[in-house]
């Protein structure tokens, strides 16, 4: 009996975790609304820190993991942004600590103090990301670091000007790659319309015969 019992509580388990509701991110993820992905450890983040600025150091101190998503423009819009936000307050606990929103560009801060964790969302020109921070930054050195990035020179900011470049790249790369499959796409209904049209002239032609 104990070991029916033992068998029947596996299986109970083995269900429930199996009926585990994704997180909002892996949704995204699996519906191909995420474009690429950055990964950044603590190592890495002081290493880019080449001029040793206090707020970002404070910052890394408390950070596990930093995750970038930059959205997929084809299937992503400021709208989703909006709704992300409200599902993650909704669906997994997170508080807003942050809202600026105007018009198409928007930027939040969530926080969530039972899983430490932290969302940065925003929206500008035209793109979308989500930074998702395993660890519980000061917030107000979060706001501190990124206005210390913004208003120093290039030499100060070099590694993270690189980072911010190489993912516009990466935007730059992926639009073309689209433009061009649109080109290829566009050309091919164009031929092949015309080979309908050459066909349906034949058999016109065959009917008047």
């Amino acid at each position: 009996m104990k070991h029916k019992f033992s068998i029947l509580f596996l299986l109970l388990l083995f269900t429930v975790s199996c009926k585990k509701e994704q997180s909002v991110v892996e949704k995204l993820k699996k519906q191909n609304k995420v474009e690429n992905s950055y990964f950044l450890y603590p190592s890495t983040m002081r290493m880019m820190n080449i001029t040793d600025i206090e707020s970002i150091n404070k910052v890394v101190k408390d950070v596990k993991k930093m995750s970038v998503l930059n959205m997929n423009i084809d299937s992503f819009d400021y709208q989703q942004l909006a709704s992300v936000t409200s599902s993650l307050q909704e669906k997994e606990g997170y508080d807003m600590y942050l809202e600026v929103v105007g018009g198409e560009n928007q930027y939040y801060i969530l926080g969530n103090e039972t899983t430490d964790k932290t969302m940065m969302l925003t929206s500008n020109d035209g793109r979308h990301y989500i930074v998702e921070i395993d660890g519980r930054p000061d917030y107000f050195q979060l706001a501190m670091a990124w206005k210390d990035i913004n208003s120093m020179d290039s030499t100060s900011t070099v590694a993270f000007s690189a980072l911010k470049d190489m993912m516009v790249s990466d935007s730059k790369w992926r639009d073309r790659r689209r433009e061009h499959a649109k080109e290829r796409r566009e050309k091919e209904a164009a031929t092949q319309a015309k080979k309908d049209s050459i066909e349906m002239a034949k058999d016109s032609i065959k009917l008047l015969d």
